[in-house]
C-alpha cells in the first residue's frame, strides 16, 4: 500500500528532526531537552490529578479515551504511563547534572533556571519522583507499573559513585528495589478507591492479547519473507484472524510492536531493526562516561522497548519524538567526563 507506506515514512519526520536538532546543539541542547521533558511531564501529571478528581471525562482531551484513569495529554493510558516513567528518569538526570559541579545546567529560558533551583536539593526531587510514580500507577497500565522497578534501579545508578565499594553499590540497588516494590505494594493491596481499580487490573488475564499474537504469527507466515507492507497491519491481519476472536471491535494493532513490524516489513524490517539497535548500543557505549545523560537515554529505550512487547508506544508520535530526542542526546558531542 504505497499511500500507507508514504504516511509511515512522513511520520518519521518529527522524531528524526528532534534527533538532529538535539545532536547538533550539543550539551546545551541535551540539558534543555531534559528540562523541557520534566516541565511537560509535571504539567501532564497535574492534569492527571484533575482527571482523577473529576470522576468523569472532564479534563480528558479526547472523546475516545480511558475515562477514570490518568491519561494526561494522551488518549491512551499506556502512552501516558511511559511518559511519566521517562519523566522520572529525566528529573533524576537533571538532579545528577546539577550535583556535578563540573558541568552545571547551562543558561536558558526562565523555566530552566527555575528547574535548576528546584532540583538543586533533595526534597523537591523526591516529591517529583513520588508524583510521577503515583501518576504512573494511576494510569492503570500494568506493564508500566512493573517498569517502575527498572526505572528505580536506573535512578539509583545515576547517583551513586561507581568507584564505591561493591557493598555500597549493592545497598543502593537493593534500596531502590525495595522502595519501588513498597510503593507498588502499598497501592495494590488497598481494597477501596482508585487503588482498588489498579489492583483489579492485575486480576485480569491476557487471553485477548495471546489470541492476537497467535493470529499475527499466522499472518506473518503468509507474507514471509517480504512482509505485507509498512502500515498495512489491519489489511493483512483481518483475513488471518481466527473466527473465535472475531467480535464487535476491530483489532487495529498487534499489541506487540515487534510482531507487527515483522508482519509489515518482513525480514528486511528485522534486519533494519537489528542495525538500529546496534547503532544505539554503540552510541551508548561511546557516551558512557556522561552517566546521567547515557542512563536517561538507555532507560528511555528500555522502557519503550519492553513496553513494545505488549503494546505499541513508538506508534505514538509524542513517544516516538522522545525516542528521537534520546538518540540525539547520545549523538551530541560532550566533554569526556570521568565516572
Amino acid at each position: 500500500d504505497p499511500q500507507q507506506t508514504l504516511a509511515s515514512t512522513l511520520a518519521l519526520g518529527p522524531p528524526l528532526l528532534l534527533m538532529v536538532l538535539v545532536a547538533a546543539s550539543g550539551q546545551r541542547g541535551a540539558h534543555f531537552a531534559l528540562n523541557t521533558i520534566v516541565i511537560v511531564v509535571l504539567i501532564a501529571a497535574m492534569l492527571g490529578v484533575f482527571q482523577i478528581a473529576s470522576q468523569s471525562d472532564t479534563g480528558h482531551l479526547y472523546s475516545a479515551t480511558h475515562v477514570g484513569w490518568i491519561t494526561g495529554f494522551h488518549a491512551n493510558r499506556n502512552a501516558a504511563a511511559d511518559l511519566f516513567l521517562i519523566g522520572i528518569l529525566a528529573s533524576s538526570a537533571c538532579l545528577a547534572i546539577v550535583k556535578r559541579q563540573a558541568s552545571p545546567l547551562v543558561a536558558g529560558p526562565p523555566n530552566c533556571h527555575s528547574l535548576r533551583r528546584l532540583l538543586s536539593s533533595g526534597p523537591p526531587f523526591i516529591i517529583l519522583m513520588v508524583l510521577f510514580a503515583a501518576a504512573t500507577i494511576m494510569t492503570g497500565s500494568r506493564t508500566a507499573i512493573t517498569l517502575l522497578v527498572p526505572s528505580a534501579i536506573l535512578v539509583s545508578l545515576m547517583h551513586f559513585d561507581l568507584r564505591s565499594t561493591v557493598r555500597q553499590r549493592t545497598l543502593w540497588l537493593a534500596s531502590a528495589l525495595v522502595i519501588s516494590l513498597a510503593v507498588m505494594l502499598f497501592a495494590l493491596v488497598q481494597f477501596n478507591g482508585p487503588a482498588a481499580k489498579v489492583a483489579s487490573r492485575f486480576a485480569g488475564h491476557g487471553a485477548v492479547r495471546l489470541a492476537i499474537w497467535s493470529d499475527t504469527k499466522f499472518a506473518i507466515d503468509q507474507f514471509w519473507p517480504f512482509g505485507s507492507g509498512v502500515g498495512t497491519f489491519q489489511t493483512a491481519f483481518l483475513p488471518a484472524e481466527s473466527l473465535e476472536a472475531v467480535g464487535v471491535t476491530m483489532t487495529n494493532r498487534a499489541h506487540n510492536d515487534f510482531l507487527e513490524w515483522a508482519l509489515e516489513a518482513g525480514i528486511f524490517g528485522i534486519i533494519a531493526l537489528a542495525l538500529v539497535a546496534t547503532v544505539i548500543i554503540a552510541m551508548l557505549w561511546r557516551s558512557r562516561r556522561d552517566r546521567p545523560l547515557t542512563l536517561f537515554a538507555a532507560g528511555t529505550f528500555l522502557i519503550l522497548g519492553l513496553h513494545s512487547l505488549v503494546d505499541y508506544p513508538l506508534r505514538n508520535m509524542a513517544l516516538a519524538s522522545i525516542a528521537g530526542l534520546a538518540a540525539g542526546i547520545l549523538a551530541a558531542p560532550r566533554p569526556n567526563f570521568a565516572d
